[in-house]
């Protein structure tokens, strides 16, 4: 939990820097996410008027599945652009951490690839065409999902 008793934040602020266990992330197996590193943060927090601003950096490791070709993956996610005011607070605690847990997942990316170019896997045979092409003949493959479509009269 990234927590910090308001009392502690100065005139000239708080920096506090840590790492949290991949439990912060929460995140579900399936989806395309196999497992989370620990969160890594260096946050700057100063008291502004009557508000708190904390500002700083983020990183964590993510195990990923391709959506093309269903191979794991390493993917790191680092943010420079962490901020948030926490106005009219007047708790003895602020609590960052759901704040920061959603600052790194809201950078993964809606299409999980291993690269930008992966050929993903066969149709017909399964074959991941990453690692070597496939025994299919050229001539049963189709040319577009959409082949049979075109057959229509319309």
């Amino acid at each position: 939990m990234i927590k910090v008793f308001t009392s502690r934040i100065s005139v000239d602020g708080l920096i506090i820097e840590g790492e949290e266990p991949s439990s912060i992330f929460n995140v579900e197996k399936g989806n395309g996410v196999i497992s989370a590193g620990k969160l890594k943060y260096k946050i700057k927090i100063s008291l502004i008027n009557n508000a708190y601003l904390a500002t700083g950096q983020a990183e964590a490791n993510f195990e990923l599945a391709c959506d093309k070709c269903l191979s794991n993956f390493d993917l790191e996610i680092i943010t420079s652009e962490i901020c948030h005011l926490y106005e009219d607070y007047h708790g003895s605690e602020l609590d960052l951490t759901e704040d920061i847990r959603e600052d790194i997942l809201i950078l993964l990316p809606h299409r999980l690839l291993c690269s930008e170019s992966c050929k993903g896997i066969c149709f017909k045979c399964g074959e991941n065409l990453n690692i070597k092409k496939c025994s299919c003949s050229n001539a049963e493959k189709t040319d577009s999902v959409w082949s049979e479509l075109n057959k229509l009269k319309v």
